[in-house]
Formats: C-alpha cells, structure tokens, sequence
C-alpha cells in the first residue's frame, strides 16, 4: 500500500494471489475491494460463494454488501453487467418485487414493508437485515441505469434458479479450469501413482501448456502466494532457489498453484479458507519434494534439472507412488498378519506403532511425526519418513512371526491379548521375566514377590540407582531366538534389535524404582498381580 501506485500493483497480482489476499487481510479487505480489478472480482466470487454446485446465499448476500460498502459506482455496472446471473442469483433470495400501475395508485394499498424507487416497482427484503445493502443496491442500480434496473426486476420472477445456478456452475466451471480447479474425476488423477520409469514419456503435460494466452496486461500476474507458502527447507525449495531465470521459475509458480488447485478438489475441499489452500500446496510440496530425494538423494543440481524437465504434477504422482507402496504394504500386514487372525487390534502393537499403522491406513496416508514436541500427522515429505516406517514394518512383521509361534507353544489367552493397554511389550517382558523367575511359562502377571525377585535379579551386583540392569539385556535378546529357529539370520538380527530396544525402554521405566515400591497399578512395562485383600 506505500507503493506509489498501489491499484496497479493490485491488478498485476494473479487472480489466486488477490484471492489469497483478500481471504488472509481482513483489516484491508475493503481497500482491496477497491483496487482490485473485476476479473479478480470474479475469481474471488467463483471460490467464495459456491457450495459444491449450488451457490451460498448468506454468503453471497455477505460479499454484495461488502461490496456495496466499499466500491459501489464500480461494483454495480459490473453486477448489471459480467456479474448479471450473479445478480439475479443475488436478487431472487433477497427481495420480493411487486408491481403498482401509476393509474391505480390510489386504490391499491402498499403491503407493509414494500419500498419504491419509481413509484411502479415495490420492493420488500426478505430478511428485515438486509435492508440496507438492498436499498442502496437498488439505488445505485436505478442512477446508473433506469431501464437496466426495471427490466432486471420485472423479469426476475421468471427465472428458474436451479437452472440459471446450473448454467452459472458451467460458465465457472471453466473459468476455475484455467487455475486448476478441474472436474473431480480428473482432479483425482494426480493421484495415480507413476513410475519413476515412465517420467521421461508420462502424459500429464504441464499446467503451463494448457493455460490460456495472457493479455498484456496480465503478463504479471503469475501466482507466487502458493509457492511462497509452501516453505524453503526440503528439496524442493532449496532447488527451486537455484533457479535465476524468470521464465522458468514463473513457469513452476503456475504449474505450482495449479498442482495445489487440482489437490483441493481431489480432496474434496472447498478452497473457501486460506488454511485449504495452505494445506494443498503443503502436500504438494512435501510429495514432490519426497520425489525428488527419493530420485536424487540430496543432490540439489539434479532436482533442478527434474524441474526444468518434468512437470511438477508428474513428480507428485511419483510421490505419492512412493508413499502408496508402503501404505500397500501395511494393509497387507493387518490384513494378513498373526494378530488379525488372533482378533486382535493394532493397538497391540503400542506406541508409535498404532499411530503408524493408523496413518498408512487412512485414504490419504499421512506420517506420524514424533520428532517434535508436539507429535501428530503430516504428509510424507522426506526419505527419512519412508525409511521410518518401513523399518517399523519390518520389525512389526518379524514380531508378528514370533507371537505366531510363541502362541503356538504358550497359548495367548485373548481376553489378555484384547485388554485395554495391553501391548506386546508387556507381553515379551512379562514371558521373559516368569521365564528368570522360574514361574510357569506364559503372559500372566507375576506375583508381587516374583516381581521384585526379577528386579533383583536384573539389579544384581548394582549398588544404588539409578539401575542399569545391563546383565539381563543378552539374555532377552537371545531369549526368544528358539522361536525363529527356521527364520533367516537377517529376520533373527531384526528380531534382536528389536528387543534389544525393548529393553532400554524397560530400563528407562525402571531405573529408579525401588523393589518395595512396584505395585501393579503402576507397573506399566511387567504385568504384576493385584494382592489378594
């Protein structure tokens, strides 16, 4: 705004940059209103006032009054004009219109709360409220063109709004095309996985190709917001930093907001809310980002060149491929593995494992992200977040096998199995500590006195805490190993560090209870008997 001439900086905004703008500076909104151009208008209007194929009234009704309060000798002749369907639309839920021939104005009694501009055509708001942005509508309609305006409200009891919306939803329909808001069915296919193979020789031409010629005047106006939006730190922004020359990188900025538009739909979201829009280009870079590590490691020379070559849409649907592969591979697991056919849920298998689990299987894989303070879902962006979870996998399959075979030899009892917070960590240690102890073999907890009997015994030879109890660390990793006597020596390897962690989370649980203090209630690691009363 301390431009020196901030209408024209407005108007050299792309269509989806004053969108992002508007929706984000809520302060400023009625100045940009002002500055804005109608075509930006026209896309502000084609995102915010449809809901699916139908158009929001009270939205509607809210945009033609801010409208009215801040541009009304620009807004009306555009209204009566490019935006006539819309002010129909408009019209037709907010007013009532009657006529009174001049002739008979003395007989004919005026039904409360009909005004008139005219003194022939009366008209009444439908909600009290919307009084006042419908008087002043009217006005400024009737002093900008007499005969537009008794025409529009004579003929507007004629129109048949589901078709006149239909005929709207058409004409926006392909307008929005243009920015990549497609029909659903074809939004849907960006997520098709492709073959890294096939990048050379895909279809999916580029966003850029299919766009229309710009005028000269919209030269500018390439979408930047989304791109600027969708952060610097992965692959993708730091190759994109790289790029010097203009046209290419305002290629990528069109190709960007497109592949992000094309997310909105395909998701099924209304692309009302800057957080929606936020959210697309967020995926869209973290999956085209992962396509390119996954491709190029971290070589930020070849990612560049990737752009340059491939069209963003395809490195996305690359993947998307990647993160399909694993998500394919985990619902092989819980549909095929031991604990299924037990009856038993995934929450056997704890934290974060459960979370993991649940995030390959939604409709949309998402990666659980413990690395923060605040752990939750977020797209796949980075090798590490493929590496992760197909480790966790691979550990959760060989555990699988072991609880296949441990239940063969020492039944599980499933009502153990299925109780609340049981995991298969209780379960292990609990064997392995009734196994030292010399209790009968199985998952039952320990009595009060075996419990602490294993404390000691895992403590022996440590004088205060905080305990390592490094001595029974071996012998639970070899513990289960005649278990997996027919597995290989790298499922047996996998199976042992997989205890191996076990017992440093036991350890960690651990390290600073007294024996005299384990009690059943709080032992969240070993399953103890409640004391008879």
């Amino acid at each position: 705004m301390e431009l020196p001439d901030p209408r024209e900086a407005v108007r050299h905004l792309s269509r989806q940059d004053y969108y992002w703008l508007v929706k984000k500076m809520d302060d400023q909104r009625p100045l940009l209103l002002v500055l804005g151009s109608e075509q930006q208008w026209q896309h502000l209007l084609d995102m915010d006032v449809w809901n699916g194929d139908r158009i929001d009234g009270v939205r509607l009704e809210g945009w033609v009054e801010q409208f009215m309060e801040s541009d009304p000798e620009r807004f009306v002749p555009w209204f009566l004009t490019d935006g006539l369907f819309l002010a129909y639309r408009y019209l037709y839920g907010a007013v009532e219109v009657i006529t009174i021939d001049p002739a008979d104005d003395d007989g004919v009694e005026v039904p409360e709360g009909f005004f008139s501009i005219d003194s022939v055509i009366f008209v009444r708001p439908r909600d009290e409220e919307l009084y006042p942005a419908v008087r002043s509508l009217l006005e400024t309609m009737a002093d900008f063109d007499q005969r537009r305006y008794e025409w529009v409200l004579m003929t507007l009891g004629g129109i048949i709004p589901a078709e006149m919306e239909e005929e709207m939803y058409h004409f926006r329909k392909a307008r929005l095309a243009d920015d990549g808001f497609l029909p659903f069915n074809e939004a849907l296919e960006i997520y098709a996985p492709l073959d890294p193979a096939d990048l050379g020789t895909d279809r999916d031409h580029r966003f850029i190709d299919s766009r229309p010629d710009m005028e000269e005047d919209d030269k500018y106006a390439v979408p930047r917001l989304p791109l600027a939006h969708a952060g610097s730190l992965n692959l993708l922004g730091r190759a994109m930093e790289r790029i010097s020359d203009t046209a290419t990188f305002d290629r990528l900025c069109f190709e960007f907001a497109g592949l992000g538009n094309r997310i909105v739909v395909a998701d099924g979201l209304t692309g009302r809310e800057l957080e929606e829009l936020t959210t697309a280009g967020g995926k869209a870079a973290a999956y085209v980002s992962l396509a390119l590590e996954e491709l190029y490691g971290g070589d930020e020379m070849e990612a560049e060149k990737a752009l340059r070559l491939h069209p963003l849409s395809s490195l996305f649907r690359v993947g998307y491929g990647f993160v399909a592969d694993i998500a394919r591979e985990a619902r092989r697991f819980v549909g095929e593995g031991w604990f299924r056919e037990a009856g038993i849920a995934t929450s056997f298998w704890g934290e974060p494992e459960d979370s993991m689990l649940s995030g390959l299987l939604a409709g949309r894989p998402k990666f659980y992200d413990m690395s923060s303070d605040h752990a939750g879902y977020r797209e796949f962006e980075y090798t590490r977040d493929l590496e992760s979870c197909r480790a966790a996998l691979d550990d959760l399959l060989v555990l699988d096998r072991l609880f296949a075979q441990l239940d063969r030899a020492y039944p599980l009892d499933r009502n153990l199995a299925v109780s609340p917070g049981i995991t298969f960590r209780q379960l292990l240690l609990t064997f392995f500590a009734r196994m030292m102890t010399g209790a009968e073999p199985g998952y039952f907890g320990l009595s009060p006195s075996s419990a602490r009997q294993f404390l000691e015994l895992a403590r022996r030879g440590e004088s205060g805490p905080p305990y390592r109890m490094s001595r029974l660390s071996g012998e639970f990793a070899t513990a289960f190993t005649p278990f997996m006597e027919n597995e290989t020596p790298r499922r047996k390897e996998m199976l042992g560090n997989v205890l191996a962690s076990v017992w440093r989370e036991f350890q960690e649980e651990y390290e600073m209870v007294a024996g005299d203090d384990l009690k059943a209630r709080y032992s969240r690691l070993i399953l103890i008997e409640e004391p008879e009363k």
